[in-house]
């Protein structure tokens, strides 16, 4: 095999690649993209229920996207051990908070107003979490949007 063979061979590799790679950034970019919205919609119902004294609202805080897209970006590689337990924290305290805005709902249902009101101070307390900074460590939002970002930022050749 000649050296014109063979650097035939490598360009049609590269070629042959390339437009996985770019399809796989491509993904990854849109994971991490659609995991920052879902972040800010979180923030933005945890600071309305935070402020709004409401016991039980409505809504819920979106988690679809770290049910969907979490696990790729782990799969791929794309989370480092303490990237992942400072998402997964952050996912888990607003599960917490559906299941305490779920409990909520159904003592009004029961019409039971005394545990409603423990409930809602400790559905307060998860949103505060997501929301302000506590013992020295920044918030989970700040924390998880300061990840994603890096993320969101990383030039192509990362991935």
């Amino acid at each position: 095999m000649g050296a014109s063979e063979i650097v035939t061979l490598i360009i049609g590799f590269v070629l042959g690649h390339t437009p996985a790679w770019l399809d796989r950034h491509r993904r990854i970019k849109t994971h991490w993209h659609s995991l920052r919205g879902e972040v800010l919609l979180c923030k933005k119902a945890a600071e309305e229920f935070a402020t709004a004294k409401i016991a039980s609202p409505l809504y819920r805080l979106p988690v679809a996207a770290f049910e969907r897209a979490f696990p790729i970006l782990i799969a791929e590689g794309e989370v480092d051990e303490e990237e992942l337990m400072s998402l997964t924290r952050y996912v888990s305290v607003c599960g917490e908070l559906n299941r305490g805005l779920d409990d909520a709902s159904e003592l009004v249902k029961a019409n039971d107003d005394a545990l409603l009101k423990k409930v809602h101070s400790r559905n307060v307390l998860k949103a505060e979490a997501l929301l302000n900074p506590r013992n020295g460590e920044p918030a989970l939002v700040q924390e998880a949007l300061r990840i994603i970002n890096k993320k969101i930022a990383q030039p192509r050749w990362k991935h």
